[in-house]
């Protein structure tokens, strides 16, 4: 294999850069054993005068290299060059797992658990498939930092996936709110904070979705809408002032002032009406930066997480949501 330049190239920098992702990963010294001199590649020699190879560690480093030459080609476009990395890095962890069958649980590490073979993969696992909380916390916790953010970005993806693909979405997000089990399961991989962040996300997608599917649709629309307080003379109260029925972020100052008029009596008040007209607004921005600390605001206030809760409910109660060709059709004659 080393007679490919990429898998020089992978393995001078898995010399030159492993000892820095040594401790980045929380292990020990690092000595490759190896050096490449005008791209000749030499193997140390013990005090005796006996080549000394690279351990396993090395190799490791320099599959993962390969595996990150691929993903970055293919990022850029380059479609044939990564599946040229990506086949030789598989070539090179196919060879590492048939001389050193220990090598596949090594490199997996933690992920292990998961039935993954990195920290990435678990966490897509761990979205997708149902494991012992304990277990899964215990096995999460033996990661390295860099892990346990892969581990989350997996998660996240897949969770989103799996939530978007579902057509009960509001539904799915409300079993999780009411099972305890799975709310432990989105603190594990994410923390009460991320976790509070991803829910408020979904919610906010689609209480805006059904606001603009209601906006947008039959001849009850107007009626629905007063029922839930959004309409006319209430929805500019609500709203702020502002119109719900073309400015998104009144729209969604209103669904959020409508959920904390469903928490009862005490729900309404100053601080949250500076809150609530906050994070409407961030979370209606088109600048990453602001939509970001709005999800943070959202995720650390459990009384405006409550309210966007309440309000995606009564959302779907009062049946002011987006109707089926059918119901327009009836609509229309109505």
């Amino acid at each position: 294999m080393t007679s490919s330049p990429d898998v020089v190239d992978a393995m001078k920098e898995a010399a030159q850069r492993g000892a820095g992702r040594a401790v980045a990963e929380g292990m020990g010294g690092f000595n490759p054993g190896v050096t490449f001199d005008n791209g000749i590649m030499k193997f140390a020699k013990s005090p005796g005068g006996s080549l000394q190879y690279p351990d396993l560690q090395f190799w490791d480093y320099a599959h993962r290299n390969l595996r990150d030459a691929a993903d970055q080609a293919f990022r850029q476009g380059r479609n044939g060059l990564g599946d040229s990395l990506k086949q030789q890095s598989l070539a090179l962890r196919n060879e590492l797992d048939r001389m050193v069958p220990e090598f596949g649980q090594a490199r997996a590490g933690a992920a292990h658990f998961f039935g993954a073979q990195n920290a990435l993969e678990a966490g897509q696992m761990f979205a997708t498939k149902n494991f012992d909380n304990r277990a899964a916390r215990a096995a999460l916790d033996k990661m390295t930092p860099q892990q346990k953010q892969l581990f989350q970005d997996g998660f996240v993806d897949q969770y989103i996936q799996n939530v978007r693909s579902n057509p009960d979405r509001r539904n799915i997000m409300n079993k999780i709110a009411n099972s305890d089990m799975a709310k432990e399961q989105l603190h594990i991989a994410l923390g009460p904070q991320r976790a509070n962040e991803l829910e408020g996300m979904l919610r906010v997608e689609k209480v805006m979705d059904d606001a603009r599917g209601a906006i947008q649709g039959n001849s009850t629309t107007a009626r629905q809408l007063a029922e839930l307080g959004l309409a006319g003379a209430g929805g500019s109260a609500l709203s702020g002032g502002g119109n719900p029925f073309s400015d998104p972020t009144a729209m969604l100052n209103s669904m959020l002032v409508f959920g904390a008029m469903k928490g009862g009596r005490g729900a309404l008040n100053a601080i949250d009406h500076r809150s609530r007209a906050r994070v409407a607004r961030l979370l209606t921005s088109n600048n990453p930066a602001q939509l970001r600390l709005g999800m943070q605001m959202l995720g650390r206030n459990q009384r405006l997480l409550g309210h966007l809760r309440n309000a995606d409910v009564a959302l779907a109660r009062s049946g002011a949501v987006a109707a089926t060709p059918g119901d327009q059709t009836q609509n229309r004659q109505q």
